[in-house]
């Protein structure tokens, strides 16, 4: 139960101290000296035929997540998916806030983790998620384990897409080989 509480925890924690407003891994490579304005328009992210896909045109992206987990919002998070096998067992989740800059959201991500989670940053790296130029921050926790985020910016919004708990990270790894954006509606 302990564990299940930890875990909620975490995964509240990377996506909600944010201000409102075998399988292939995801792409990351580091980022070249300057990057580009815009992600390559080729298809990066895998697909899995024997997953669900979320697809959320007015939050502008999909991510695939395995048969038997459910997607969960809540009223009091607007911008904010989480998946897992039940409620009480969010293990990694989406969330969209707008009015704020790529950087200041790592930088408020860092600031909640350390003033409330007992661990330390392990790596804030700059790179790209299937094609797409984001910081991933990488936190270990004594009791919660790893704590992964993947904080990305996407027309006029910022995204952070999160998991915590060290046997989640092989699944969350595969959610993010399939998560990438669509394109918002006029």
């Amino acid at each position: 139960m302990r564990k299940v509480v930890l875990l909620l925890l975490g995964v509240g924690l990377l996506l909600g101290g944010c201000r409102t407003a075998g399988s292939p891994a995801p792409v990351f490579t580091p980022p070249p000296p300057t990057m580009p304005p815009t992600p390559s328009p080729q298809v990066l992210w895998a697909t899995y035929a024997d997953w669900q896909t979320y697809r959320d045109e007015a939050l502008a992206f999909a991510i695939q997540y395995p048969t038997g987990w459910a997607v969960y919002t809540f009223p009091e998070r607007p911008g904010a998916v989480y998946f897992g096998p039940a409620p009480e067992r969010l293990l990694a989740g989406v969330r969209v806030v707008e009015g704020v800059t790529l950087e200041e959201t790592v930088a408020h991500q860092i600031e909640v983790l350390e003033g409330r989670v007992e661990g330390e940053l392990l790596a804030q790296q700059t790179g790209y998620l299937n094609g797409y130029p984001g910081v991933r921050l990488t936190y270990r926790s004594g009791e919660q384990g790893p704590l992964d985020t993947w904080v990305l910016a996407y027309e006029g919004r910022v995204y952070i897409v999160g998991a915590a708990g060290e046997e989640e990270m092989r699944t969350y790894e595969e959610m993010l080989a399939t998560f990438h954006f669509l394109e918002r509606s006029p």
